[in-house]
């Protein structure tokens, strides 16, 4: 009975975290290659593992937002490249992507594993897997999500804030993924460059920026997503409703001003 138990926590610990590995093969939005199809969280937050569903700003807000300059576009689109080059060679190539994101993965197994191990004798008891799935069955933690909800998503997002424009911008820049590595290695080599990156999601700006600005309104930004309808789900990251990855939680609010 106590293996059972035993292998059943080690289950239930790692399961969430392992149902976003189909999605790297999913991965596809628009401008060929943004994250699609990655679904796995819970009830309305429907892309913690990252997929981002309907990402559009819910209709009916102002539409004033300030416009996202080109030089910000590129700015959030650096910072995902310096994630991923986790070397600092300048290079980012599948393998090394692959072991940013596992990496994140074991070190939320292993916080995961911390907090049932109650008593920190690196075991998990009986009691202990007991208390936790008390905890995780709660009504409070079933409605927000709570610790549980912490997934980490098959792709890269830049590192913004929680802000409507930061919200937008996460939108518009396609996440760094198997898709969009591949799609941006126009030399075939072994990786991309911060360059190769850059062209390639210069080229789904260009695609956007109908009236050759550079600088996305709202109206470009919707229009890049379909103009659908509907709130912007958060995509899990290092925890609950975003973390450093996905956007912040509670859908995306009605933009009016900049910040």
């Amino acid at each position: 009975m106590r293996n059972r138990l035993t292998l059943m926590a080690a289950a239930l610990l790692v399961a969430p975290l392992t149902a976003a590995s189909p999605a790297m093969a999913q991965m596809g939005g628009m401008g060929g290659g943004g994250m699609g199809g990655m679904g796995g969280g819970g009830g309305r937050r429907g892309g913690d593992i990252g997929g981002p569903g309907d990402m559009s700003p819910p209709r009916g807000g102002p539409k004033d937002m300030k416009p996202i300059a080109l030089k910000k576009y590129e700015a959030a689109v650096e910072s995902m490249f310096r994630v991923a080059d986790a070397n600092k060679d300048g290079m980012v190539t599948m393998a090394e992507f692959e072991s940013v994101i596992t990496g994140r993965r074991n070190a939320l197994i292993h916080k995961r594993f911390v907090e049932v191990d109650a008593n920190h004798d690196g075991r998990i008891d009986e009691a202990e897997f007991i208390a936790w799935e008390s905890r995780k069955s709660s009504a409070e933690i079933a409605e927000d999500g709570g610790e549980f909800a912490e997934i980490v998503p098959d792709a890269i997002f830049p590192d913004l804030g929680e802000g409507e424009r930061d919200m937008a911008l996460r939108m518009a820049v396609e996440p760094l993924g198997p898709v969009a590595i591949a799609k941006a290695n126009v030399d075939y080599d072994a990786g991309i460059s911060l360059a190769e990156l850059q062209a390639y999601e210069r080229a789904r700006f260009d695609k956007a920026d109908t009236n050759k600005d550079l600088f996305l309104s709202r109206e470009e930004i919707e229009a890049m997503r379909g103009g659908r309808g509907g709130g912007m789900p958060p995509m899990g990251g290092g925890r609950r409703g975003g973390g450093q990855d996905g956007p912040p939680a509670g859908g995306m609010p009605p933009m009016g001003g900049g910040n």
